[in-house]
């Protein structure tokens, strides 16, 4: 049974005993501000991490087509209500993406939806994305683009309304792209973000129109200058007490989740599965801004990564972004 207290500006919710801060999307859906990032996972080992995942209390999994492990993920899907980790798929937020080569006319999206629907063994999906401004087969530079992503935006909307996919959004979307799109405003932008990447007129402009910003690759591909970041360990291990030992991981999805973005943290490791989750722990606080349940002063875990975070950024970027993944910055 799954319920729901409000808290804040989000909802924490209930299932099997664990607790998901959730946010709620301009079109009123709800969804976990932390999901189970599965990209370059492929085969068993993509099976055994989300089945992990969904026994550590994850509640929302992030997929796409061109991953090729959506059936994969329907498997995990299946052994976890096999073993009771999740009670039924109703009670996962499940996102996927249209295939960049798919992403030409209003025929490809239904089919690709549809295809993907198949694989990932159900009759709707959460959240469909567009997964990259610019179409498979296209100069990256063609004002071509921009056509067929709008047109592909429009049957997504559509498939919305016959409730094959709840919400729609975009991913590695610049503000011209954002732009350009034809109505309704897209639900999410899953874009790069982490400390060493902050896409600030991106965000700025999500946020004036009500855009939810979803951030994947939050440690910038295990980057050392953030994992193993001095200032950021013992910052972990000076707030960390016998109820709650954080890691710098943690810190870095606090960072985020404090900007209002949900984030994808990916893991093959169980233990650094569950060790991910425990970032929703610190954003409970009580008016002190003590953690009663861990004995953190969580308030000022919150102050703390945040200048370190700057510190780290203006000293390592100055004012460029650095990109660990794709950059759209070429597609008109």
């Amino acid at each position: 049974m799954l319920c729901e207290l409000h808290a804040g500006n989000g909802v924490w919710c209930f299932a099997n005993n664990c607790r998901t801060m959730s946010t709620t999307l301009n079109n009123g859906r709800i969804m976990p501000l932390i999901g189970f990032g599965t990209y370059t996972l492929k085969h068993h080992e993509c099976r055994d991490a989300v089945l992990a995942a969904l026994q550590a209390g994850y509640k929302f999994i992030d997929t796409a087509a061109v991953y090729r492990n959506e059936d994969q993920v329907a498997s995990a899907i299946e052994q976890a209500i096999e073993r009771k980790y999740i009670s039924s798929r109703e009670e996962l937020f499940i996102t996927t993406k249209l295939n960049p080569k798919d992403q030409k006319t209003a025929d490809h999206v239904v089919r690709a939806l549809k295809a993907s629907l198949q694989q990932l063994k159900t009759t709707y999906v959460d959240l469909y994305l567009i997964h990259w401004p610019a179409t498979s087969g296209i100069r990256c530079g063609d004002v071509e683009n921009i056509g067929m992503r709008n047109d592909c935006w429009r049957a997504m909307a559509a498939l919305q309304k016959e409730g094959l996919c709840r919400s729609i959004g975009v991913s590695n979307f610049l503000v011209r792209h954002l732009a350009a799109l034809p109505p309704p405003v897209p639900q999410v932008n899953q874009i790069e973000l982490h400390a060493l990447c902050r896409q600030q007129d991106v965000v700025t402009y999500c946020e004036q129109h009500r855009i939810h910003v979803q951030a994947y690759s939050p440690f910038a591909s295990s980057d050392s200058r953030l994992v193993e970041n001095k200032a950021i360990l013992q910052l972990a291990a000076e707030c960390s007490t016998p109820l709650l030992r954080l890691t710098p991981g943690n810190l870095l999805l606090l960072e985020l989740l404090t900007r209002n973005f949900s984030v994808l943290p990916r893991s093959t490791n169980p233990k650094h599965i569950q060790e991910n989750l425990l970032c929703l722990k610190l954003l409970e606080e009580g008016n002190d801004g003590e953690n009663k349940g861990n004995n953190v002063n969580t308030r000022l875990v919150k102050s703390k990564i945040k200048e370190l975070v700057k510190e780290l950024y203006d000293s390592t970027c100055g004012a460029t972004d650095f990109h660990a993944c794709w950059f759209s910055a070429e597609i008109p």
